[in-house]
């Protein structure tokens, strides 16, 4: 799995059937597809966490997905990671009614953790993805920094998603803002239960 790259999305049939349970039912669904296509090895939960686990031939983790569910609303909070991509990808997924747009957008992004007194990381942006078809009606937005300016630099942009995950496993609650122009501003507030022992045990996946 490319995870810098936008093509590797979790399925739609998967996630419709997410809406109608709670974080806690996820672990009683038995397959679970993952952006490549593939059925996850193992799945576990960690707090509000539900995780799908991909392994390379010799039986080591090599991918991991993990994603959180608003209990009001068709929206979700994911995080992947993959020893083959530099980079982790944090995502928003919004389906049904929760959609912002039926076509393609570039947006501004931020977020806040709330009670952290550390400045969040700046510089983000969203690329939204729809997809619009009988089997699922969603919205994928793919949180990333920006390439403009000095975080073109390997290094710098490392430092930018590493302190992200630092942040966000030291909080409770992380609200995720998108504005575009025409959409105007979007709020989320997502749990961050269980996103601590989620880096705890696969943080080298996630953190180079």
């Amino acid at each position: 799995m490319h995870l810098s790259q936008p093509k590797k999305t979790p399925a739609g049939k998967v996630f419709k059937s997410f809406q109608k349970m709670t974080i806690w039912a996820f672990a009683s669904v038995i397959t679970f597809v993952s952006f490549n296509g593939q059925a996850a090895d193992r799945t576990e939960v960690l707090g509000d966490y539900h995780i799908s686990l991909y392994n390379d031939m010799y039986g080591d983790v090599m991918e991991l997905e993990a994603f959180t569910k608003l209990v009001d609303k068709a929206a979700y909070f994911g995080l992947g990671c993959s020893t083959m991509s530099p980079f982790p990808v944090f995502q928003v997924l919004l389906f049904d009614d929760e959609i912002l747009s039926k076509t393609p957008k570039f947006m501004s992004a931020s977020y806040l953790v709330k009670g952290l007194k550390t400045q969040p990381v700046s510089g983000l942006q969203a690329v939204l993805k729809p997809t619009l078809n009988a089997d699922e009606i969603s919205n994928k937005l793919r949180i990333e920094m920006s390439s403009e300016g000095a975080q073109k630099a390997l290094r710098l942009m490392n430092e930018g998603y590493r302190e992200m995950l630092n942040q966000f496993s030291q909080g409770q609650v992380i609200q995720v803002s998108f504005e575009h122009r025409k959409l105007g501003k979007h709020d989320y507030q997502f749990s961050l239960k269980g996103m601590q022992a989620l880096l705890e045990r696969y943080g080298s996946i996630c953190m180079k």
